[in-house]
Protein backbone atom coordinates (compact mmCIF):
# COMPACT_ATOMS: atom_id res chain seq x y z
CA UNK A 1 0.00 0.00 0.00
CA UNK A 2 2.97 2.35 0.51
CA UNK A 3 4.50 3.82 -2.64
CA UNK A 4 8.16 4.82 -2.85
CA UNK A 5 8.09 6.13 -6.41
CA UNK A 6 5.44 8.48 -7.75
CA UNK A 7 5.14 9.33 -11.42
CA UNK A 8 3.39 12.00 -13.42
CA UNK A 9 3.14 15.77 -13.15
CA UNK A 10 0.02 16.02 -11.01
CA UNK A 11 1.02 13.31 -8.48
CA UNK A 12 4.48 14.84 -8.00
CA UNK A 13 3.12 18.39 -7.79
CA UNK A 14 0.45 17.44 -5.24
CA UNK A 15 3.00 15.56 -3.16
CA UNK A 16 5.09 18.74 -3.03
CA UNK A 17 2.08 20.88 -2.16
CA UNK A 18 1.06 18.46 0.58
CA UNK A 19 4.51 18.72 2.17
CA UNK A 20 5.51 15.10 1.59
CA UNK A 21 9.15 14.28 2.26
CA UNK A 22 10.63 13.87 -1.19
CA UNK A 23 14.11 12.45 -1.57
CA UNK A 24 14.79 13.45 -5.18
CA UNK A 25 13.03 14.30 -8.42
CA UNK A 26 13.87 13.12 -11.93
CA UNK A 27 12.69 15.23 -14.85
CA UNK A 28 13.06 14.74 -18.58
CA UNK A 29 15.66 17.27 -19.69
CA UNK A 30 13.36 18.62 -22.41
CA UNK A 31 10.32 18.74 -20.14
CA UNK A 32 8.44 22.05 -20.14
CA UNK A 33 5.06 23.40 -19.17
CA UNK A 34 3.36 25.11 -16.17
CA UNK A 35 3.26 21.92 -14.10
CA UNK A 36 6.93 21.17 -14.57
CA UNK A 37 7.97 24.76 -13.86
CA UNK A 38 5.91 24.79 -10.67
CA UNK A 39 7.53 21.54 -9.55
CA UNK A 40 10.98 23.00 -10.20
CA UNK A 41 10.12 26.16 -8.28
CA UNK A 42 8.83 24.35 -5.17
CA UNK A 43 11.71 21.85 -5.28
CA UNK A 44 14.22 24.72 -5.38
CA UNK A 45 12.55 26.44 -2.41
CA UNK A 46 12.71 23.22 -0.38
CA UNK A 47 16.24 22.29 -1.53
CA UNK A 48 15.07 19.02 -3.07
CA UNK A 49 17.61 17.51 -5.44
CA UNK A 50 16.48 17.51 -9.07
CA UNK A 51 18.07 15.43 -11.81
CA UNK A 52 17.60 16.29 -15.48
CA UNK A 53 17.85 13.05 -17.41
CA UNK A 54 17.18 11.77 -20.90
CA UNK A 55 14.10 9.69 -21.65
CA UNK A 56 16.00 6.39 -21.66
CA UNK A 57 17.31 7.03 -18.15
CA UNK A 58 13.89 8.15 -16.91
CA UNK A 59 12.32 5.00 -18.34
CA UNK A 60 14.91 2.93 -16.45
CA UNK A 61 14.17 4.73 -13.19
CA UNK A 62 10.39 5.03 -13.34
CA UNK A 63 9.15 2.62 -15.97
CA UNK A 64 6.41 3.73 -18.35
CA UNK A 65 3.73 6.43 -18.17
CA UNK A 66 5.79 8.91 -16.18
CA UNK A 67 4.84 12.03 -18.22
CA UNK A 68 8.47 13.11 -18.11
CA UNK A 69 8.75 13.34 -14.32
CA UNK A 70 9.07 11.06 -11.30
CA UNK A 71 10.02 11.40 -7.65
CA UNK A 72 11.32 9.17 -4.89
CA UNK A 73 9.41 9.78 -1.68
CA UNK A 74 9.95 8.61 1.86
CA UNK A 75 7.32 5.98 2.62
CA UNK A 76 4.44 7.24 4.70
CA UNK A 77 2.82 5.17 7.43
CA UNK A 78 -0.57 3.76 6.35
CA UNK A 79 -3.61 5.75 7.40
CA UNK A 80 -5.48 4.36 10.40
CA UNK A 81 -9.10 4.51 11.54
CA UNK A 82 -8.06 6.95 14.27
CA UNK A 83 -6.99 9.43 11.59
CA UNK A 84 -10.59 9.53 10.34
CA UNK A 85 -12.23 9.55 13.76
CA UNK A 86 -10.17 12.57 14.79
CA UNK A 87 -11.18 14.65 11.78
CA UNK A 88 -13.93 17.21 12.32
CA UNK A 89 -14.48 18.55 8.84
CA UNK A 90 -17.29 18.21 6.32
CA UNK A 91 -18.69 14.89 7.50
CA UNK A 92 -18.39 13.08 4.17
CA UNK A 93 -16.94 9.58 3.98
CA UNK A 94 -16.77 6.93 1.26
CA UNK A 95 -16.72 3.15 1.65
CA UNK A 96 -15.94 0.92 -1.33
CA UNK A 97 -17.58 -2.49 -1.47
CA UNK A 98 -15.13 -4.69 -3.39
CA UNK A 99 -14.08 -2.27 -6.13
CA UNK A 100 -11.80 -4.39 -8.30
CA UNK A 101 -10.39 -1.99 -10.91
CA UNK A 102 -7.41 0.13 -9.75
CA UNK A 103 -8.32 2.78 -12.34
CA UNK A 104 -11.78 3.10 -10.78
CA UNK A 105 -10.23 3.25 -7.32
CA UNK A 106 -7.88 6.02 -8.37
CA UNK A 107 -10.64 7.98 -10.08
CA UNK A 108 -12.83 7.78 -6.97
CA UNK A 109 -9.94 9.05 -4.84
CA UNK A 110 -9.45 11.94 -7.26
CA UNK A 111 -13.15 12.91 -7.03
CA UNK A 112 -13.02 12.59 -3.24
CA UNK A 113 -10.03 14.94 -3.06
CA UNK A 114 -11.78 17.46 -5.32
CA UNK A 115 -14.98 17.48 -3.23
CA UNK A 116 -13.20 17.45 0.13
CA UNK A 117 -14.06 14.01 1.47
CA UNK A 118 -12.75 13.21 4.96
CA UNK A 119 -11.72 9.62 4.27
CA UNK A 120 -12.16 6.46 2.19
CA UNK A 121 -12.50 2.91 3.50
CA UNK A 122 -11.33 -0.09 1.46
CA UNK A 123 -11.79 -3.71 2.60
CA UNK A 124 -8.53 -5.67 2.64
CA UNK A 125 -10.07 -8.66 0.85
CA UNK A 126 -11.37 -8.75 -2.71
CA UNK A 127 -10.64 -5.09 -3.38
CA UNK A 128 -8.19 -3.31 -5.64
CA UNK A 129 -5.02 -2.34 -3.74
CA UNK A 130 -3.35 1.04 -3.99
CA UNK A 131 -1.15 0.08 -6.90
CA UNK A 132 0.85 2.38 -9.11
CA UNK A 133 -2.10 2.46 -11.54
CA UNK A 134 -4.49 3.58 -8.79
CA UNK A 135 -2.01 6.18 -7.57
CA UNK A 136 -1.60 7.65 -11.05
CA UNK A 137 -5.35 7.64 -11.73
CA UNK A 138 -5.89 9.57 -8.50
CA UNK A 139 -3.85 12.42 -10.05
CA UNK A 140 -2.38 13.40 -6.70
CA UNK A 141 -5.60 12.84 -4.73
CA UNK A 142 -3.88 10.32 -2.47
CA UNK A 143 -1.93 13.18 -0.92
CA UNK A 144 -5.11 14.79 0.39
CA UNK A 145 -7.56 12.03 1.30
CA UNK A 146 -6.88 9.40 3.98
CA UNK A 147 -7.46 5.91 2.56
CA UNK A 148 -7.90 3.30 5.28
CA UNK A 149 -7.86 -0.46 4.84
CA UNK A 150 -10.51 -2.21 6.94
CA UNK A 151 -11.27 -5.84 7.68
CA UNK A 152 -15.07 -5.70 7.94
CA UNK A 153 -17.12 -3.19 5.94
CA UNK A 154 -20.42 -3.99 7.67
CA UNK A 155 -18.88 -3.36 11.07
CA UNK A 156 -17.33 -0.09 9.88
CA UNK A 157 -20.71 1.09 8.61
CA UNK A 158 -22.30 0.31 11.98
CA UNK A 159 -19.49 2.13 13.76
CA UNK A 160 -20.20 5.35 11.90
CA UNK A 161 -23.96 5.01 12.14
CA UNK A 162 -23.48 5.00 15.90
CA UNK A 163 -21.58 8.28 15.47
CA UNK A 164 -24.50 9.94 13.75
CA UNK A 165 -23.68 9.26 10.10
CA UNK A 166 -26.42 8.45 7.59
CA UNK A 167 -25.39 5.76 5.11
CA UNK A 168 -26.31 6.07 1.43
CA UNK A 169 -25.59 3.29 -1.03
CA UNK A 170 -25.45 3.52 -4.78
CA UNK A 171 -27.71 0.92 -6.44
CA UNK A 172 -28.87 1.11 -10.06
CA UNK A 173 -32.24 -0.43 -9.10
CA UNK A 174 -32.90 1.84 -6.11
CA UNK A 175 -36.20 3.80 -5.95
CA UNK A 176 -34.71 7.15 -4.88
CA UNK A 177 -32.65 9.69 -6.83
CA UNK A 178 -29.65 11.55 -5.35
CA UNK A 179 -31.43 14.92 -5.09
CA UNK A 180 -34.31 13.30 -3.19
CA UNK A 181 -32.04 12.52 -0.22
CA UNK A 182 -31.14 15.08 2.44
CA UNK A 183 -27.33 15.18 2.57
CA UNK A 184 -27.10 17.91 5.19
CA UNK A 185 -26.26 15.28 7.82
CA UNK A 186 -22.88 13.53 8.22
CA UNK A 187 -22.86 11.10 5.30
CA UNK A 188 -21.16 7.82 4.48
CA UNK A 189 -21.50 6.93 0.79
CA UNK A 190 -21.08 3.27 -0.17
CA UNK A 191 -20.11 2.41 -3.75
CA UNK A 192 -20.44 -1.19 -4.92
CA UNK A 193 -18.28 -3.27 -7.22
CA UNK A 194 -18.22 -2.72 -10.97
CA UNK A 195 -20.22 -5.81 -11.87
CA UNK A 196 -22.40 -6.88 -8.94
CA UNK A 197 -22.90 -3.61 -7.11
CA UNK A 198 -23.48 -3.70 -3.37
CA UNK A 199 -23.53 -7.01 -1.58
CA UNK A 200 -26.91 -7.89 0.04
CA UNK A 201 -25.61 -7.45 3.60
CA UNK A 202 -24.12 -4.05 2.81
CA UNK A 203 -27.29 -3.00 1.01
CA UNK A 204 -29.31 -3.78 4.14
CA UNK A 205 -26.98 -1.64 6.25
CA UNK A 206 -27.76 1.48 4.18
CA UNK A 207 -30.30 4.05 5.34
CA UNK A 208 -30.90 5.15 1.74
CA UNK A 209 -30.36 3.55 -1.64
CA UNK A 210 -30.11 5.83 -4.64
CA UNK A 211 -29.74 5.43 -8.38
CA UNK A 212 -28.57 7.83 -11.06
CA UNK A 213 -31.20 8.00 -13.81
CA UNK A 214 -30.29 7.77 -17.46
CA UNK A 215 -32.08 7.70 -20.80
CA UNK A 216 -29.69 5.56 -22.80
CA UNK A 217 -29.43 1.84 -23.36
CA UNK A 218 -26.91 1.01 -20.63
CA UNK A 219 -28.29 0.03 -17.25
CA UNK A 220 -25.71 1.72 -15.02
CA UNK A 221 -22.66 3.98 -14.87
CA UNK A 222 -19.04 3.21 -14.19
CA UNK A 223 -18.48 3.06 -10.41
CA UNK A 224 -16.13 6.04 -10.33
CA UNK A 225 -18.46 8.19 -12.43
CA UNK A 226 -21.40 7.30 -10.19
CA UNK A 227 -19.35 8.17 -7.11
CA UNK A 228 -18.43 11.55 -8.60
CA UNK A 229 -22.07 12.42 -9.34
CA UNK A 230 -23.20 11.48 -5.83
CA UNK A 231 -20.38 13.45 -4.22
CA UNK A 232 -21.20 16.49 -6.33
CA UNK A 233 -24.85 16.32 -5.24
CA UNK A 234 -23.73 16.30 -1.60
CA UNK A 235 -21.54 19.35 -2.23
CA UNK A 236 -24.32 21.10 -4.17
CA UNK A 237 -26.82 20.69 -1.34
CA UNK A 238 -24.41 21.83 1.32
CA UNK A 239 -23.11 24.76 -0.69
CA UNK A 240 -26.63 26.03 -1.24
CA UNK A 241 -27.34 25.71 2.47
CA UNK A 242 -24.29 27.84 3.27
CA UNK A 243 -25.40 30.53 0.82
Amino acid sequence: MILEMIKGRNPVLEALRAGREIKEIFVFQEGRGPGVEEIKRIAAERNIMMHQVDRRRLDQIAGENHQGIAARIRPRSPWKMEDILQKKDRGILIALDQIQDPQNLGAIIRSAAFIGVDGIFIPRDRSAPLTEAAQKASSGGLEWVPVVEITNLARTIEQFKERGYWVTGGDHKAPSLPWEVDFSYPTLVVIGSEGRGLRPLIRKKCDHLIRIPGQGQLESLNASVAAGIILYEIMRQRKWEQE
